[in-house]
């Protein structure tokens, strides 16, 4: 008996297809298996659906049912490890409902992987069973919405129950949610970051008070004896200057004509006109600390 090429391609086809499907059975995964993402299981139709066309040993291959999703086309094929499908789709099987003549689905939820993934925020509210409008993190912060977000996911999938009205109101609402209003990121359904936001924008307003401008002081921080802020005419920032001899300097010859002079003429003090320099200050110092300094050192 002869075999067409054709025949047999479609015999060995069929064989493969057959192995694959025996081994993948013991590993949850089959040809036509249809998967949908976590915390889409409401949905009805096949627009976040993928099915599975191909099983290998450590991956599968799956068909774009839908147009739902961003990176895939519909109809597109792409390949998927065994391991990040689990993690992030959930098994949905049709089931034929002879009462209502209809067809509905079933999903196969893996609750130990999903107890797994619960953060330990919610996994203290469960164990305590304090509902979430009693927060274990301060209202406002990162861990705060992320909690809500979380308990929100295993609410939808049928693994947490809310303690009371105002705990379920909160879970179906969009809280734990961001989006973009005016250029800032704003989380929705929280109205007291309204008034947290004011209050940030009206400290930013705020202007930080100026040192005194050209009033030389002692200098407590070490180094030099003197300090002195002075506005740059260029830039108009205000730039801190310390001058005079730590260890000694002219402090204790000020009252000494002859000290002055000699000091003045080292330093050439006529020529000190730049307030934003040490020179200009240290040449003037004697105005500003001394006690009883008769004249100018030049």
């Amino acid at each position: 008996m002869k075999i067409s090429k054709s025949y047999l391609k479609q015999i060995i086809k069929e064989e493969l297809l057959a192995v694959l499907n025996e081994d993948s059975t013991l590993e949850e995964f089959f040809v036509g298996q249809i998967w949908v993402p976590q915390g889409r299981e409401d949905r009805m139709d096949n627009k976040f659906a993928l099915k599975v066309v191909n099983v290998l040993p450590n991956s599968v291959n799956v068909e774009i049912m839908g147009n739902g999703f961003r990176r895939f086309e519909m109809g597109s094929m792409t390949m998927l490890t065994k391991d990040s499908l689990k993690e992030m789709f959930t098994e949905r099987s049709e089931v034929f409902d002879q009462e209502s003549g209809h067809t509905k689905y079933e999903y196969t939820i893996n609750l130990e992987e999903s107890k797994k993934k619960i953060n330990e925020g919610l996994e203290y509210h469960i164990s305590n069973k304090t509902p979430l409008t009693e927060n274990v993190y301060r209202v406002g912060s990162d861990a705060y919405f992320k909690v809500i977000k979380e308990a929100r996911v295993q609410y939808k999938k049928g693994n947490y129950t809310p303690l009371n009205e105002e705990e379920k109101e909160m879970l179906e609402s969009d809280l734990g949610e961001w989006a973009t209003f005016r250029e800032e990121r704003v989380p929705l359904d929280f109205p007291m970051y309204t008034e947290t936001l004011d209050e940030r924008k009206k400290r930013k307003k705020k202007k930080k008070k100026d040192p005194p401008i050209g009033k030389p002081t002692k200098n407590t921080g070490g180094g030099k004896k003197y300090k002195v802020f002075v506005r740059n005419p260029k830039t108009g920032k205000i730039k801190k200057i310390t001058y005079g001899d730590s260890q000694g300097g002219l402090k204790g010859n000020w009252n000494s004509a002859e000290a002055r002079k000699s000091f003045a003429s080292r330093h050439r003090c006529a020529e000190k006109k730049d307030r934003t320099k040490a020179g200009y200050w240290a040449c003037r110092a004697h105005k500003d600390f001394g006690t009883n300094v008769p004249g100018r050192f030049w």
